[in-house]
């Protein structure tokens, strides 16, 4: 859900900012959203290590 926000407020901002007439460059705006990308899949990783080593901890604490 998080991933899906960031994604989308950096191409939402994108937008804007072409809108306006900055002087963006089309190559930063590809590489920002790849980057979008990319944070959002380490965060993806990040949460699902989180939540497993979570699960083993529960499991441990179950067997004493």
């Amino acid at each position: 859900m998080l991933s899906n926000l960031i994604f989308v407020t950096v191409s939402v901002s994108i937008i804007v900012l072409m809108l306006i007439g900055s002087s963006l460059d089309y190559s930063t705006c590809a590489m920002t959203l790849t980057y979008a990308v990319l944070i959002a899949n380490i965060f993806n990783g990040t949460m699902m290590w989180f939540t497993g080593c979570e699960s083993k901890m529960v499991s441990v604490e179950r067997i004493k």
